[in-house]
C-alpha cells in the first residue's frame, strides 16, 4: 500500500499564490480593451476604450462609431454581396430564360413514316389491249407509274426484259420485234425508290401475220415476144424478207422489189406467175397469182430487108426523154428503103426516109414520159413491112 505524504503548509500556499497571480495576469490581457466596475446596484458595468464600444454586453471594434461591431458589418457586407450576386445571377438566369422563350422558335414535332405502298403501274397506248390479234411481227409495250421508278421489267412469256426509261422516271417502254406467229402473255413490274414492287395486269397478244403477208395489185404491165414484166404492191405493217417468184410451177427467184421481168420466154405463150411473200421472221403468206401472154414474134420474109438493132442494148435505161436509137438494114436486092419507123409499145415515136442499104442510121424518139417501154424498128420497101426484134428500155426523166 502506497504511502501518501502531506506537503508542508508553506508549499501549498506558494502554489496557490502562483495560480492566483497567473489568473490575474490573464485577466489583465483579456480586459485590456475594457474596464469593468460595479454599479451601486452591484451590476458589473463595462467601460470600453475607444475605438471599442460596448455592444450587446461586450466590447467590440467600432471604428466608424455606428454602434455595430465592425466584424458584424463585415459579415453583413459579405452576406449582402453574396445576396446581391445571387440575385443578379438569378435575375440574369430569369432574363435569359425569358429571352430564350421569346426568341427560340416554336419546335415542331415531325413524325417520320416509311413508304411501304407499291407503285401503281398502268399500260398506256400504243400497248395492245388484252387478247388483241396483230398482223405484224412486233409489239410496242408502254407503261406509266404514279411515282418515279428505279427500274421496270417486262415479263414476256416467262422471260424478263429490261425496259427503257422515257422522258421521266414514271414512263417506261420496250419494243418487241421479230416475233413469230403464236400467242404471247406479258405483264410489267417495277420497283420505286423505296424498293416497293408493283405490277400491271397480265395481257395476251396474238401474232398472226400470215393473213397480211400477201402482195396486192399483181398484174403484167408490159410484155414482148419473149418476156413479161409483172408489178405488184408489197404488204405493209410488217418487215418484208423477200418475195418468192415462181412461173408455171418453176422457181425463178427471190426478190425484194415490187416487180419482176421474166426473161427467155416463148412467143405467143401464156405464163402464170406465182408470188409468196415472206417476212423477216420467215413467216410465209398466201399465194397470189397472175397469168399473162407473150406477143407473137414478127415474121421476116426473105424478100424484105433484114433489120439489125445496135443501140440501146436490151434492158438499158436512160434519163433522156428523147433517146437516140441506132440500127441498120441489109436488103437482099441492095435497094434504098423508103422508110423505117421507131415504135414504143406499138406507138410511133419517129421515122426516117430514103435509107441506104447497109448503113448505120440514127433515129430519135419523140418526147417520152418516164416508164418501161418495148421498142422496135419497122422498115418498109413500099410493098411490105419487116419488123425488127423487140428490146426493152427504162426511161427515168428527172425534173
Amino acid at each position: 500500500m502506497m504511502e501518501v505524504k502531506r506537503l508542508p503548509a508553506e508549499t501549498l500556499y506558494a502554489i496557490l499564490g502562483v495560480v492566483i497571480i497567473g489568473g490575474i495576469i490573464a485577466g489583465v490581457f483579456f480586459l485590456s480593451s475594457q474596464n469593468m466596475f460595479q454599479s451601486p446596484t452591484g451590476a458589473v458595468v463595462f467601460a470600453c476604450t475607444t475605438p471599442y464600444a460596448q455592444i450587446d454586453s461586450k466590447c467590440c471594434l467600432d471604428e466608424n462609431n455606428n454602434k455595430i461591431c465592425d466584424s458584424e458589418e463585415s459579415r453583413q457586407d459579405s452576406r449582402q454581396l453574396l445576396s446581391l450576386l445571387r440575385g443578379t445571377t438569378q435575375n440574369k438566369s430569369k432574363s435569359e430564360t425569358t429571352d430564350s422563350l421569346k426568341t427560340e422558335p416554336e419546335k415542331e414535332t415531325v413524325i417520320s413514316t416509311i413508304d411501304t405502298a407499291p407503285p401503281v403501274l398502268t399500260f398506256v397506248s400504243p400497248t395492245p389491249s388484252n387478247q388483241t390479234v396483230l398482223a405484224q411481227d412486233w409489239v410496242y409495250v408502254n407503261i406509266s407509274s404514279n411515282e418515279d421508278l428505279s427500274s421496270a421489267e417486262l415479263e414476256w412469256n416467262l422471260t424478263n426484259f429490261t425496259m427503257l426509261e422515257g422522258e421521266t422516271a414514271k414512263e417506261w417502254y420496250i419494243n418487241k420485234t421479230g416475233l413469230a406467229n403464236r400467242n404471247y402473255t406479258y405483264y410489267v413490274y417495277g420497283d420505286d425508290q423505296e424498293g416497293n414492287i408493283g405490277k400491271t395486269e397480265q395481257r395476251l397478244v396474238i401474232i398472226d401475220t400470215t393473213s397480211s403477208i400477201v402482195v396486192s395489185n399483181l398484174s403484167d404491165t408490159l410484155n414482148g415476144s419473149n418476156w413479161i414484166l409483172w408489178n405488184w404492191t408489197n404488204p405493209t405493217g410488217i418487215t418484208i424478207g423477200h418475195i418468192q417468184i415462181w412461173i408455171n410451177g418453176t422457181f425463178y427467184a427471190n426478190v425484194t422489189t415490187n416487180y419482176y421481168n421474166a426473161p427467155s420466154l416463148t412467143s405467143n405463150t401464156g405464163y402464170e406467175i406465182q408470188t409468196k411473200a415472206v417476212d423477216s421472221s420467215g413467216n410465209k403468206g398466201a399465194w397470189v397469182n397472175d397469168t399473162a401472154w407473150t406477143k407473137i414474134a414478127p415474121v421476116q420474109p426473105n424478100t424484105l430487108p433484114k433489120i439489125f438493132l445496135l443501140a440501146p442494148i436490151y434492158n438499158s435505161s436512160t434519163i433522156d426523154f428523147t433517146p437516140m436509137h441506132q440500127f441498120y438494114f441489109i436488103d437482099p436486092e441492095n435497094r434504098t428503103i423508103p422508110s423505117c419507123t421507131l415504135y414504143y409499145n406499138s406507138t410511133l415515136k419517129g421515122t426516117k426516109t430514103n435509107l441506104t442499104n447497109n448503113t448505120w442510121t440514127l433515129l430519135e424518139a419523140s418526147q417520152t414520159q418516164s416508164g418501161i417501154y418495148e421498142w422496135n424498128i419497122v422498115c418498109s420497101d413500099g410493098a411490105a413491112n419487116n419488123v425488127s426484134e423487140s428490146r426493152r428500155i427504162l426511161i427515168n426523166v428527172t425534173s
